[in-house]
């Protein structure tokens, strides 16, 4: 792929305005109150009658380990990836998915409860093959969302695709403009008829449609060719979802949202490049303009809707590195990363990808994800 050359940095740091986030959960507590007495290593919940414990929604139990933060089953399996931190945020690879919250238990008890940011209960299964996997049921609010009523998943076909109950058209989704879609089994991911990932956007057990944890619609049914019923994506506020896929990307809009996917930037300084369904977040003060380097000085960007990272050389988006919500910060795997204004080889300000303590880091990708984060021994040049 041809592109403009990049300023590259040189060897502290001035971090980017970070603004710090929280949600309201029962509050985990740090290692000192989350390993009390008695409960073998695991964060005890406060004001939990049920100490360690922590349900889904279908009252499974579990626990979350203190040094790790990772959550395990009664079993002791752990569900690798799948931490809670001390401000009891839920993070599957470094993406927030959920929060702990107390509920109301028996005889006017309160107990930890696992909780999707839609509200709604989380329920978190392990499979014989030692994977696991967690969905969200309709927001718990008690009002409709306004995409009408979901339609729940069926069981995979023979070519691994869900179902959907009362689908006319099988395994096939359609959009607004009867754009054909299917959602594969193993990971719930929706993909086009021509099996291209739309990395980031799921189909919960529910019907729910998420993009990247957040709750955009359902897939409903609709009155097909003859009367019979298909199913279709339908957001949150009633109408027919539009989903295009380009060689940017992919993104979605709904008939009110004259901007589509872009609309949600919420906060971020702009940024216009990506073809018709991307646009990235421009950098204040940095020459290479929407380009964040790594320590290989490998271009990335993030995506203004998204605010999850984009891969320039490999024309990828991942859904598990994405921005806090009004923040230059990033949490993955468990350590905050931060987005960072360093000197470049040309002595002008550029931004990169630096550690919590002010050293590069370095992106290490697959071909659908983040695989790790490599901190390196060089501290870069404040500008």
């Amino acid at each position: 792929m041809a592109r403009a050359a990049q300023q590259r940095w040189r060897h502290p740091v001035t971090v980017l305005a970070l603004v710090a986030t929280g949600v309201v959960g029962c509050g985990g507590g740090g290692e000192d109150e989350g390993s009390g007495s008695g409960t073998g290593g695991y964060v005890n919940w406060n004001n939990s009658t049920n100490g360690a414990v922590v349900v889904d929604a279908d009252n499974e139990e579990f626990r979350v380990v203190s040094d790790s933060r990772q959550i395990e089953d009664r079993s002791g399996k752990q569900a690798r990836g799948m931490t809670v931190d001390s401000d009891a945020r839920v993070f599957v690879e470094g993406r927030q998915v959920g929060v702990v919250q107390l509920v109301d238990g028996s005889n006017g008890t309160k107990i930890a409860a696992f909780r999707c940011l839609n509200g709604s209960a989380m329920d978190i299964t392990f499979q014989a093959d030692n994977t696991y996997s967690y969905a969200c049921a309709a927001p718990a609010s008690g009002g409709s969302t306004g995409a009408g009523a979901a339609t729940g998943t069926g069981g995979a076909d023979s070519t691994g695709y869900l179902t959907f109950q009362g689908n006319g058209n099988g395994t096939v989704v359609l959009d607004s403009d009867d754009e054909r879609f299917q959602v594969a089994a193993a990971t719930r991911t929706v993909v086009d008829r021509s099996g291209v990932r739309l990395s980031g956007l799921v189909v919960d057990s529910g019907g729910n449609v998420l993009r990247n944890g957040v709750t955009i619609g359902a897939v409903t049914l609709a009155s097909g060719t003859g009367g019979s019923p298909v199913a279709v994506f339908s957001c949150n506020n009633g109408s027919r979802m539009n989903l295009t896929v380009g060689v940017q990307g992919w993104g979605q809009t709904c008939a009110s949202d004259s901007t589509g996917a872009g609309n949600q930037a919420g906060g971020s300084t702009g940024g216009s490049s990506g073809g018709q369904s991307r646009s990235f977040i421009t950098w204040t003060g940095s020459a290479n303009g929407e380009v964040v380097l790594d320590a290989s000085n490998d271009p990335f960007k993030f995506n203004s809707a998204t605010r999850c990272l984009y891969s320039v050389n490999r024309d990828m988006e991942y859904g598990n590195f994405c921005l806090a919500s009004g923040s230059a910060s990033i949490s993955f795997g468990g350590t905050t990363y931060s987005v960072t204004r360093l000197l470049s080889t040309s002595n002008t300000c550029i931004v990169g990808l630096t550690t919590a303590d002010g050293y590069k880091a370095d992106i290490v990708t697959d071909a659908t994800r983040i695989d790790n984060i490599r901190a390196t021994t060089d501290r870069p040049v404040a500008c």
